[in-house]
């Protein structure tokens, strides 16, 4: 835990005062999944400059928590790191860091890690926020005389990512929770999972009002 820490204070530390940079953007991706359910939030890097790290605050919706950070190959090598931790106030912070000198993402763009996420199963349906906030990134420039001999910058790049949750429905349930109606021939019909039927099936078990219904 104690190295976890070090690791993210290593990427969330005071800004240096900045010269001009290119720029340097996280995009996160729109995502669609259902209540109960596990799903990976895409991130991509959009970047000007050599960067060798990565860091930012990542706000979910109630419900909704961060359960793993995991690299994309391709535009990372090997040596690298990753770590994450909930704050006080709610958030995720995280950093992903490569160790070698020759370890930089050089410019591009593409993805480069997911981020999973667990959608609690009383989450309601319809389109909640996912932020990015204070984003940071380490940035290596050949050439900057105000980087030489002083290795790796940290600079606020962007202030919010953001991107879009859409819950459609709930995923498989274990129990039968808020079936509406009462029990008579015109109250609604459910299956186990909650949703509403038409019709009763003709086979298998169903809800009608609160009572369980065996149709053979």
């Amino acid at each position: 835990m104690k190295n976890l820490f070090v690791l993210l204070a290593m990427v969330f530390v005071p800004m240096l005062a900045s010269a001009e940079r290119g720029e340097n953007e996280l995009r996160i991706s729109n995502i669609q999944t259902e209540a109960g359910q596990q799903v990976k939030l895409t991130v991509e890097l959009v970047n000007e400059n050599t960067i060798s790290g990565i860091g930012a605050y990542l706000t979910l919706p109630e419900g909704i928590t961060m359960e793993d950070i995991s690299i994309v190959p391709g535009r990372w090598n090997d040596v690298f790191t990753q770590a994450f931790a909930k704050t006080k106030d709610g958030r995720y912070k995280f950093a992903v860091i490569t160790w070698e000198k020759n370890d930089y993402i050089q410019a591009g763009e593409g993805n480069i890690f997911t981020i999973t996420l667990n959608v609690g199963k009383d989450v309601a349906e319809g389109v909640y926020d996912i932020l990015l906030e204070d984003i940071q990134m380490s940035v290596k420039e050949d050439g900057d005389k105000y980087l030489q001999g002083k290795g790796n910058k940290y600079m606020v790049v962007q202030n919010v990512g953001k991107a879009s949750l859409e819950i459609k429905g709930r995923g498989e349930a274990t129990g039968i929770d808020n079936v509406p109606g009462a029990v008579h021939k015109d109250a609604g019909i459910y299956d186990l999972t909650g949703r509403r039927l038409r019709t009763a099936p003709q086979k298998g078990v169903y809800i009608q009002g609160k009572k369980k219904m065996v149709a053979k």
